[in-house]
């Protein structure tokens, strides 16, 4: 798997930031928990 993640919203030029627990959108603020 990639290290950075791409935004399904944003689409593949905009990337998720990585926290302990979770994958967040700066610009949409879309948000995905890690299992």
């Amino acid at each position: 798997k990639r290290l950075k993640q791409s935004c399904p919203k944003c689409g593949p030029a905009v990337f998720l930031g990585a926290h302990k627990n979770r994958l967040a959108c700066g610009k949409c603020g879309y948000t995905e928990f890690k299992k």
